[in-house]
């Protein structure tokens, strides 16, 4: 047999040519197959595995090739084909010298996988808090699974654990993981956003209970919806699942051949120190972001001189070393990465400029200093129609994408999915159908009977989970039984959409997909999970009960894991759960997703801009017809070249390209690693993968311990030259070293020590090449510049800080305030299955009461109060429902406007005012009756609702026009205003600055007739989240 030279393992198909006396499809002969492993080091067959394959899986070798990578070979055995392929669809074959592993379901598999879960469920939290997305633990649990026990089944007695350690119960230990590890979505998004609107407790722990109960409500769900969808899309559309075919893969390597304990030090070795190298990344980056982390380049450009790359910056190109996504893409595949970065250039760098430039969708502008420098990133619902931004015009065509490829998907395989949905229940549909199934619907299961999932099992978990759920929902959340119940029903539908995904990309959108249900999505992620596992243990041959059973303890386990780990978070990172902070080291971008559909879906009309719904509908169609076309014109061996749709709109939603350009990154590392030394990448590339999964979450953990711990106020006071390296400005300068392009360290940090006196050391390690001060003489300038000599060159550095520094007019307490506030505003959210509680009546006529308030009108001597702290909608609201001018509260008529613009600004319209080019404030204009209310009492109201110490925002809402201001109409009023904000600054801001600014009041301009009173017009629209009382 000649050497293969391409691979580790090969497997063979030998067919037979005898077709004579064939009548039917069904009586083709079977082929039989044939695994060699080959020594990667000499090329040696070291060992020969030989088994039968069945007619269904010859003829599934046939017809499917865009999986399957074939290439024919010379027959050396008779009248014999020989195509050689490695295999990601069929069992593995069984050597006929392997033990019999009678009992896969072991206490020592299962005790170990929910561990090794628990790390991973960190790491979930974490990773789901920063991008909206987590990730199984199949890898991890695989590896480290058998590095535990597979020396403790030699060492150890029988009753202590020892005994035979096979890759069936290593399947076994991997799908314990899994389960334990992903009930972290939960904690995500949903969570956060329940408290941040204040529908729960002050604080997690004081609502543990509530956080349990729900979590018991979510994790089961998973495990009865993955049975149903297992022959669907595992045996009939026979999707990939990267993690589960690696972890399979993996399992195999541990287990077989005569090189396998050494394969097995190998893969461990590799993983531990990828884990531990992702780790350490994530927690000294921390302290040195801009070197370790994310390079800003078009920033830098901009900078140096080429202005217009500003504009790149704006739309969130940059670069970020995050080994999580990195190792998603080395997993994934050239086809899901690719479509995704396609996806996120189509929506970031094309789609998202266009609407801008016609006048479509708006940003604002991020800091007036940097000419261009705009916000396209946010998500505005001030008035979602007209004056969209791009991120939410964005949001809409991919969403419909997501869903018209995953349904496109299931409606062509129709006849499968029923099928296996009548097979997963057994003879109980069969009872209530007359139509016969045709035989060529039938899909072959090779998993004998007895080890196969009960109907009765899963259904009874379903029925149990279903009461559960609506007592809990009823007694403890005040939801509706047939809210609940249509929740569940969506969350079954929409799984589909997850697998689908997950199978495709390994890339869990439940976010996304909850948008479209705005229901409970706790069963939705867990079945795309748990469905991976049964990818390897349809792999390993092993059995589905067992795993089921196993999947089971991880979910218990799970319940208590992830909210404890939630908890722990909220403690490190307050922000996370209070909208107050300006700044969180969390960005959740997926929560601000949530909010906008729920607002689209609870609004009388459907706020959704006529362009994007056109977009929408055309893509969407787009992405119908190319799974059409997949399964009725294009042939299977192109299949992979056509655009995957579900990556494509997972693009368009995401509104950051570091993941997408991380997972490009990734998977063309590992295809070009495949195609040069493949033994070298079949032996480490998963194992390196899972390490950098799992690693970067792990290393979040180490910082919020950090956090709560005070580690991290101790570096703060105890290593100066990383303080100021990684929290307090930007390094800036040319250097032939890409480090020295730009290290964007914390630019809303309000430090003011000029590092220059206490950190020549750095200078010394990144100085760069000469530096004209961008657009300053550095000589004249720049007066702190030095000039170092090192390695004999000279090096001249110019330090400055970045201009959005310059706004932050005090320096943050500790170095916990100073991480929290060099990262984005917590955007506000929505937690879906409470949208309802929202939603009141309210009588507008009750705020417009006559103005005399009961008096004549002649004798009500008013004064003027105008205040600006954000979106005038929300103020206006606070205010009216504090003092409704129907009880005689003092405040007499209000008109939200704007003022404190330039002077040639006349007339702003609302759009001009957004586009921040007449620098006017939102503003509220309050006539009141000063012998009932005084002056200083609307003042320290302001105060109370909103944030004043914010520089030109407030909650998400970025630009001048969100500034917080007084605009006094006389001198006693200026005096008053002065006196409110001395005594607020001491009794509510110690440790912080009131940035608010005072002024004369000038011209002033009535909003559109739209904006007046809108929140009591539109009970559900926007309103800022800072806007509530905050003592």
């Amino acid at each position: 047999m000649p050497k293969p030279t391409w691979g580790m393992s090969r497997m063979y198909i030998y067919r037979t040519s005898l077709t004579s006396n064939i009548v039917s499809s069904a009586q083709i002969p079977p082929c039989v197959s044939r695994m060699t492993t080959i020594d990667p080091d000499n090329q040696n067959q070291i060992t020969h595995v030989q088994s039968v394959l069945s007619h269904s899986d010859k003829e599934k070798i046939d017809i499917t090739t865009d999986i399957t990578s074939c290439v024919s070979g010379d027959s050396e055995e008779g009248k014999l084909e020989r195509v050689q392929f490695i295999n990601t669809d069929d069992p593995f074959p069984e050597s006929p010298d392997a033990p019999v592993e009678e009992n896969q379901l072991t206490v020592r598999s299962v005790l170990v996988g929910c561990i090794l879960g628990g790390i991973v469920s960190a790491s979930n939290i974490y990773l789901g808090l920063k991008t909206g997305w987590t990730f199984t633990s199949s890898l991890f649990g695989a590896i480290l699974g058998f590095a535990v026990l597979k020396p403790l089944s030699r060492t150890a007695p029988t009753f202590l654990g020892g005994g035979y350690f096979g890759p069936k119960e290593n399947n076994v230990c991997q799908s314990a993981a899994t389960s334990a590890g992903s009930l972290g979505l939960l904690f995500t998004s949903g969570f956060p956003a329940a408290y941040q609107l204040g529908l729960l407790s002050l604080h997690p722990k004081d609502d543990i209970g509530r956080l349990f109960t729900f979590t018991i409500c979510c994790a089961f769900f998973g495990l009865s919806f993955t049975q149903p969808l297992r022959k669907f899309y595992i045996l009939k559309l026979k999707l990939v699942f990267p993690s589960g075919v690696a972890a399979a893969y993996t399992i195999q390597s541990l287990h077989v051949g005569k090189t396998a304990e050494a394969t097995a030090r190998k893969k461990t070795k590799a993983l531990i120190y990828s884990f531990a190298g992702a780790i350490v990344l994530r927690v000294v980056s921390e302290y040195a972001p801009g070197l370790l982390w994310d390079w800003h380049i078009f920033y830098t450009l901009n900078r140096i001189g080429w202005t217009s790359a500003i504009g790149a910056e704006s739309w969130g190109w940059i670069w970020e070393w995050t080994p999580a996504f990195i190792g998603v893409g080395m997993l994934t595949g050239i086809n899901a990465s690719y479509s995704f970065l396609g996806g996120s250039f189509f929506a970031w760098a094309i789609l998202g400029p266009i609407v801008v430039a016609k006048g479509v969708a708006f940003g604002t502008i991020a800091n007036p200093s940097i000419p261009g420098y705009m916000n396209y990133m946010g998500m505005s619902l001030q008035d979602p129609i007209h004056h969209p931004s791009p991120r939410y015009w964005l949001l809409w065509p991919g969403t419909l994408m997501l869903l018209c490829a995953s349904f496109a998907e299931v409606g062509c395989n129709w006849r499968s999915l029923y099928a296996a949905m009548r097979s997963a229940c057994g003879n109980v549909l069969q009872r209530f159908s007359k139509d016969s199934q045709s035989p060529e619907d039938d899909i072959f299961d090779p998993v004998p009977e007895n080890e196969r999932v009960p109907f009765w099992a899963w259904g009874s978990l379903l029925v149990i989970s279903t009461i559960v759920t609506c007592i809990v929902m009823g007694v403890q959340f005040g939801q509706n039984v047939g809210i609940t119940l249509l929740a569940i029903v969506f969350s079954f539908l929409f799984s589909f959409i997850g697998c689908e995904s997950s199978g495709r990309t390994n890339i869990n959108p439940v976010t996304s997909i909850g948008n479209a249900s705005q229901l409970i999505f706790g069963g939705l992620g867990r079945a795309a999970h748990m469905i991976g596992d049964l990818k390897t243990t349809h792999l390993l041959r092993a059995s589905p009960w067992a795993v089921f059973v196993a999947q089971l303890w991880g979910a218990v386990v799970s319940i208590f894991i992830s909210a404890g780990l939630y908890v722990v978070f909220s403690t490190a990172y307050p922000c996370l759960n209070d909208l107050s902070y300006t700044t969180c080291a969390f960005p959740m971008p997926d929560v601000q997703s949530w909010r906008a559909v729920a607002v689209a879906v609870s609004s009388s009309t459907l706020p959704i801009p006529p362009s994007s719904g056109y977009t929408s509908i055309a893509l969407g169609l787009a992405a119908v017809l190319s799974v059409v076309a997949k399964y009725t014109v294009v042939p299977p061996k192109y299949h992979e070249f056509i655009p995957n749709f579900n990556a494509i709109g997972i693009g368009f939603i995401m509104n950051i390209s570091t993941y997408p350009l991380a997972m490009f990154f990734g998977s063309t590392l590992a295809f070009f690693w495949r195609r040069m030394f493949f033994n070298n990448y079949q032996m480490y590339c998963f194992a390196i993968a899972a390490g950098f999964i799992a690693g970067e979450g792990l290393g979040g953990i180490v910082n919020a311990i950090f956090t709560i711990s005070g580690i991290a106020d101790a570096i703060e006071w105890t290593q100066d030259t990383m303080q100021y390296y990684g929290l307090a400005y930007d390094i800036v300068y040319q250097s032939t070293f890409f480090c020295g392009l730009v290290t964007n360290l914390s630019y809303e940090a309000g430090l003011t020590t000029d590092p220059l006196l206490t950190v020549p050391w750095f200078m010394l390690q990144c100085a760069a090449t000469w530096q004209p001060a961008y657009g300053m003489n550095a000589a004249a300038a720049n007066p702190e510049m030095e000039t170092f000599v090192t390695q004999g060159q000279s090096f001249s550095v110019a330090l400055f800080k970045h201009p959005l520094l310059e706004e932050q007019p005090h320096a943050p307490s500790s170095l916990t305030e100073q991480m929290l506030s060099r990262l984005n505003h917590i955007r506000t959210a929505l937690f879906s299955f409470v949208t309802p509680a929202m939603s009141h009546t309210i009588d507008p006529s009750h705020y417009r009461a006559p103005l005399s308030a009961g008096k004549g009108s002649a004798s009500v001597r008013s004064e003027t109060a105008t205040f600006a702290g954000g979106c005038f909608w929300g103020v206006e609201h606070i205010f009216l429902k504090e003092y409704p001018p129907a009880q005689n509260k003092g405040i007499l008529k209000t008109s939200v406007g704007y003022t404190g613009g330039k002077e040639s600004a006349q007339n702003p319209t609302y759009r001009e005012v957004c586009n921040g080019t007449t620098n006017h404030a939102e503003a509220l204009k309050i006539d009141f009756d000063p012998s009932i209310i005084q002056y200083g009492e609307l003042v320290e109201f302001f105060y109370r609702t909103h944030d004043p110490t914010g520089v030109n925002r407030q909650g998400g809402d970025i630009g001048t026009q969100y500034r917080s201001a007084i605009f006094t109409h006389s001198s006693e009023q200026r005096t008053i205003a002065e006196e409110i904000t001395r005594k607020v600054q001491e009794e509510h801001f110690r440790g912080q600055t009131i940035v608010t600014q005072i002024e004369e009041a000038g011209p002033w301009y009535d909003a559109e007739e739209y904006h007046q009173l809108y929140l009591f017009k539109e009970p559900n629209g926007y309103q800022c989240p800072t806007h509530r009382k905050n003592w």
